[in-house]
């Protein structure tokens, strides 16, 4: 493990990805189909709209609630999806963390966007995402206008995030968030996609939708910066473990970090009520560092966009029962959620073994303190600037 380094004053803060200029590399081989466009506006990226977090259940959704649920649920009824994951069987796992297993035969982890092309370093040449137009629910963009508007009808244009199905769905809705303006050949985090992500989950508007990432997962989607995002019926269960401040005089500061505490894994919280953009800024650079060393991390977005969990990982090497070797856990195993494929392993799965688990992946004491350190460091300087 690297040690993450202290930070010093002559560093900037939230580079944008040195591939942003390969952003022409993402292209939809069927570029002449239309789906959907929702716009976001400019009333909505800049202002506290909508950023209040969720209070509670309504009935009422929002517009591009109401979209993605009607289109996944079409695309369900029109047999794109692999199994129907409503009749999967879930349960709570005995003990303490309340940890969430569910059964799915055969399971294929492995993500179902497929790529044609080039596989070679070359920046002047690219992949292509082989989509053919039902597994594309909808499209995403910025708009010129102040309000959020719906398009029935648009060609899908290379710089709008994609809203994709996952056949392999682990819960109601599962999507795939590609953020085409920020995709290259690498994969690559940073402020626009995360922004992307965040003020999609503020749109949405929905306490039960929940946005993660995973650093590592590029090996199994060609390279491409993607989020999922699905719908959970009950808060995760990390979101209901206690959490310890972190910066200073937290009840006075528009953006708050805290520490989860009594979890298996190490992790911070980040949140602000008052300021989107702070919060977005400060883990879009907070990742941006973890990826200069290579640190594997997860995120996940919740309470409607108002919340950020981050799970920074060691190297996971050793073998506990039920899971692979040598693997880091994934954003869903992170949180709390976990996939078996064989109903043994889902009848034999433990509180004890997924401790373990992600015990085992977990960011040394050391480097942790270190984090804790970077992310007072950062958000001081973004709240005086």
């Amino acid at each position: 493990m690297v040690l993450i380094k202290q930070i010093g004053e002559q560093q900037s803060l939230v580079k944008q990805s040195p591939l942003l200029d390969y952003s022409k590399g993402l292209q939809v081989s069927n570029r002449g189909i239309s789906v959907p466009l929702y716009k976001f506006g400019h009333k909505n990226a800049n202002s506290n709209e909508n950023h209040g977090g969720c209070s509670g259940f309504t009935e009422e959704h929002s517009l591009i609630d109401t979209l993605l649920l009607a289109q996944w649920e079409d695309r369900a009824a029109k047999g794109l999806l692999s199994y129907d994951v409503t009749a999967c069987e879930t349960k709570i796992i005995c003990g303490r963390s309340k940890f969430i297993a569910q059964f799915i035969e055969g399971w294929n982890s492995k993500h179902s966007l497929r790529h044609v092309g080039v596989k070679d370093l070359d920046p002047s040449k690219y992949k292509m995402m082989n989509l053919n137009r039902e597994e594309v629910l909808f499209c995403v963009a910025e708009s010129e206008n102040m309000t959020y508007e719906l398009i029935s009808s648009a060609t899908v244009l290379s710089k709008a995030t994609l809203i994709i199905i996952n056949e392999n769905p682990i819960e109601y809705g599962h999507v795939f968030i590609i953020p085409s303006a920020v995709c290259g050949f690498h994969q690559l985090l940073d402020l626009n996609s995360l922004e992307v992500a965040a003020r999609i989950a503020v749109h949405v508007n929905n306490c039960f939708f929940q946005i993660v990432y995973d650093s590592s997962a590029a090996s199994t989607t060609g390279n491409y910066l993607h989020f999922e995002a699905c719908y959970f019926a009950n808060p995760l269960p990390v979101e209901m473990v206690p959490v310890i401040p972190v910066l200073g005089d937290w009840e006075n500061i528009e953006l708050k970090i805290f520490e989860i505490a009594s979890y298996p894994i190490k992790g911070l919280v980040f949140k602000c009520k008052e300021n989107f953009k702070l919060m977005v800024s400060l883990v879009a650079e907070v990742c941006s560092r973890l990826q200069d060393q290579d640190v594997p991390h997860k995120l996940l977005i919740t309470d409607c966009g108002t919340k950020i969990f981050l799970f920074p990982q060691g190297q996971n090497e050793a073998m506990v029962q039920g899971f692979k070797t040598g693997s880091n856990p994934s954003a869903w195993e992170c949180v709390g959620y976990f996939v078996f494929k064989t109903k043994l392993e889902f009848d034999q799965a433990t509180e004890e073994s997924i401790l373990k688990r992600l015990t085992a992946a977990s960011l040394n004491n050391e480097n942790f303190q270190a984090l804790k350190q970077l992310c007072c460091f950062l958000a001081s300087k973004m709240l005086l600037a």
